[in-house]
Order: C-alpha cells, then sequence, then structure tokens
C-alpha cells in the first residue's frame, strides 16, 4: 500500500512538472524590430534566446518572431516590451493578403505584455572598412566606403578645417535597406535619423597625415546610434542671444540644477535661432570652453551630441 502511495506523488510530481513546462509564467524581455506588412502585426526580437525558451515557443530563425495579436499601429519600433509568450494555436492565425515577401518566422501569441522602463537608448558602435553590425536588436549597420577624405593633414597649413565623409548602409527588418552619407565637419552633417534611430558620426581615423597614405581598408568609423522611442530630456535649451559680444552670443542652457551656454553650431543645426519657450532636448557635453562667471555667471562648453526630444 505505502509502495502504492509513493509511486502515485512520484507520478503526481512528475505530472505537475510536465504541466508548468508547457507554460510560460515569466515575463521575457522582447524588442519590436520590425512588422509583418502582409498582416500588420510585428516581429518581436528576445535578446535572451536560450534553449528553455525555444521549448516553450519553438525555434525561429535569428530569434525573430511574428506576435499575431500586436498590431503595427499601435507600437512603436525600437519599443521594448516585457511580455509573456506562447506557440499560436492554428485557430488564431488569419489570413493575410501577401503584398510584400513573406517570413517564415514561428508565429506568437502574447497572452500579457507591458512597457519595459529600464531600457537602452544609446549604442556605440566601431567598424572596420566594410564591416557591418547590429545594434538594437536587429537593425544592421554597416561602413560602405569612405566618399572623399579633405580634412586638413597634421603638418599641413590649410585655409579651413576640411572634411571626410563617409557612406553607411542601414538595414531595418520590415522597414528596408537605407543608404546614408554622413560628415566630420559640424558645419555639414555628422547625423541623420532614420525611422526611430539616430545616427551620429563620433570620429573616423585614421586622420590624415602629410607623410601617410591612407588606404580604404585602413579606416575605422565610430558611431553613436539612439533609440528615439527610449531617449528621454536631460536638458533644455532655454534662449538665444545673438549679440556678437564673446561671453553673450549662443544659447543658454538648463541641464539639471546648473545652468551654461554654448556657441557650438550642433544647436543651432538641431533647434535653431527662435527659440520661443525651453525646447526639450537631450545633450552629451564636451570640454569647458571658457569661463564667463565675471560677466554673466555661465560657462560655455562644446557639444559632442545633441538630439531634439519630441515626446
Amino acid at each position: 500500500m505505502k509502495k502504492i502511495v509513493i509511486i502515485g506523488l512520484i507520478l503526481s510530481f512528475l505530472i505537475g512538472c510536465d504541466k508548468e513546462d508547457k507554460t510560460i509564467d515569466n515575463f521575457y524581455i522582447a524588442e519590436i524590430v520590425g512588422y509583418d506588412l502582409n498582416c500588420a502585426t510585428c516581429l518581436l526580437y528576445f535578446p535572451d534566446c536560450t534553449q528553455k525558451k525555444y521549448k516553450f515557443i519553438g525555434e525561429s530563425e535569428s530569434c525573430l518572431y511574428n506576435s499575431i495579436n500586436l498590431n503595427q499601429a499601435d507600437f512603436k519600433i525600437g519599443e521594448l516590451l516585457q511580455v509573456k509568450v506562447r506557440i499560436a494555436e492554428a485557430n488564431e492565425l488569419n489570413p493575410c493578403k501577401t503584398l510584400y515577401p513573406t517570413t517564415n518566422y514561428t508565429s506568437v501569441y502574447v497572452s500579457e505584455y507591458s512597457k519595459h522602463q529600464n531600457t537602452l537608448s544609446i549604442d556605440t558602435l566601431e567598424l572596420k572598412y566594410e564591416e557591418y553590425a547590429t545594434t538594437f536588436g536587429q537593425s544592421t549597420l554597416r561602413f560602405d566606403s569612405v566618399l572623399n577624405d579633405s580634412r586638413c593633414p597634421e603638418g599641413g597649413i590649410c585655409v579651413w578645417e576640411g572634411n571626410a565623409k563617409i557612406k553607411l548602409n542601414l538595414s531595418i527588418i520590415g522597414i528596408g535597406e537605407h543608404s546614408i552619407e554622413l560628415n566630420t565637419n559640424k558645419s555639414i552633417s555628422i547625423d541623420t535619423t532614420i525611422n526611430h534611430l539616430n545616427i551620429s558620426l563620433i570620429n573616423l581615423s585614421p586622420y590624415p597625415n602629410i607623410s601617410l597614405t591612407i588606404k580604404p581598408k585602413d579606416y575605422t568609423v565610430k558611431l553613436s546610434i539612439t533609440n528615439l522611442t527610449t531617449i528621454v530630456s536631460n536638458s533644455q535649451i532655454l534662449s538665444f542671444n545673438p549679440d556678437k559680444d564673446a561671453c553673450s552670443w549662443g544659447w543658454k542652457i538648463r541641464m539639471g540644477n546648473d545652468t551654461i551656454k554654448s556657441d557650438d553650431v550642433l544647436i543651432g543645426k538641431t533647434v535653431g535661432y527662435e527659440i520661443a519657450e525651453p525646447i526639450n532636448v537631450y545633450i552629451q557635453l564636451g570640454e569647458k570652453e571658457r569661463s564667463c562667471s565675471e560677466l554673466v555667471g555661465l560657462n560655455y562648453y562644446k557639444i559632442k551630441r545633441i538630439i531634439k526630444i519630441n515626446n
């Protein structure tokens, strides 16, 4: 009799474990990386692709899954969610018009989700010539070429600082490919925004030297990529003063409890010169240029990067 009871308890335990293994009770982090344009649904990317997860929802190419009940109109590419998912059942799959290339990603049903707050907003990439890398899930960025490099070489005497122009290729799942041209000279165009990504050129190396011949394969580019769906403001542009005095011309900026000034041309390119009310921005400060504390009580800073925040 005792043997029967023990066997029954063991079987109950095993059955209970098996039942638990067939359901997902935990939330997983997933990123909206694209759309199935035929079905108007969202494509999910799971950064933590493990065999345990495969057991529940099956394997899928590049850890990408088609979420059959998340409508693309309700989500932005780049958003991160906490989701509970399961394999989609046959009667839940809706027929879709085939107007675009089809995908073979595994279909899943999202039973619960919430917006994920602790998100990565800025990524930095270093790419060698013709090298590519992924950023924010499945957005792929490739360093295609250096179109020209007229930067004033070390050891040379030049009228202006010159400029180097590079060409990149950005591929976003469900969106397509985009050709991008960026410059090293701030007065031209050092950044661009494609869909939800802002891409900025930080540096192109090596820097020219009059005694150095640079081959295409020698170049390395450093880029900063910002997810505009998750970035938040850390500063406000308060005003612009057009007076030409050395400690007057420029923008007044509030950063937390501090107020600073800058005459960096990047600000004018981003927010303009007519400041009717405070403008929310994200700023990465550079080095301090000079102190005007005796005259206006503020210090001037260079700007490494500035992004206008629209939300």
